[in-house]
């Protein structure tokens, strides 16, 4: 099964993305014991760093039979403090739907949820010691994000409209796996498209990929 990996490059002022691209004719991959839901791409990549920023990040992207797109991801520490969860669920146009995921503040473990509705995103935590609601304003839609997780960053580079180009900006609305914080109200991300370019593999073939910065 071929495994193909987004790749992230810290740099000032922004951060890298790059996207690869799938052929028109890659069906994907059936997952075995699932019906009708097929891997679109898997992975993992490494942010590097000091803690407690240094993690690395497995992914899973599954296109489930409405057309919509499951994400699967598990963060590890590179200090070994802590192991996070999370699954986030969009529609056909990769609009963001809603995320789970399973944290841990201090020794306390915690369940997240985030769900987008009709002009705002509900967000509550609840564990034995912690419980959290909180609304955040989206008039016109939101991503969704738990860090320490990454992977949902990659979503913006399906969304971003490369015939309009430039700079185009995408609100977010967060909750952390690792510590009690929640995303302001209002915070944005601006992606900009930087070109296509063809990259070759270790074992020769070549695979193009676009590469976006996001700031």
């Amino acid at each position: 099964m071929p495994i193909r990996r987004f790749l992230t490059t810290a740099v000032a002022p922004g951060l890298l993305l790059v996207a690869l691209t799938a052929g028109a004719d890659d069906p994907g991959v059936t997952l075995s014991g699932v019906r009708g839901v097929k891997l679109l791409d898997a992975g993992s990549f490494v942010v590097s760093g000091i803690a407690p920023f240094a993690r690395e990040e497995t992914f899973e992207f599954l296109l489930r039979p409405d057309g919509g797109v499951t994400l699967l991801s598990a963060t590890t520490m590179t200090d070994g403090a802590r192991r996070v969860q999370a699954r986030y669920d969009y529609d056909a146009g990769w609009h963001a739907i809603a995320s789970i995921g399973q944290g841990i503040y201090g020794d306390e473990p915690v369940r997240v949820e985030l769900q987008a509705g009709a002009g705002a995103v509900g967000i509550r935590v609840r564990g034995p010691k912690t419980s959290i609601d909180k609304t955040i304003a989206c008039p016109a839609g939101c991503d969704l994000d738990m860090a320490p997780s990454g992977s949902p960053m990659y979503v913006m580079t399906r969304r971003y409209d490369r015939a309009r180009g430039g700079v185009q900006t995408f609100q977010w609305a967060a909750q952390d796996l690792a510590q009690p914080l929640t995303s302001p109200q209002n915070q944005r991300t601006e992606l900009r498209f930087r070109g296509e370019k063809p990259v070759q593999r270790p074992d020769g073939t070549t695979v193009k990929i676009r590469d976006y910065e996001m700031i």
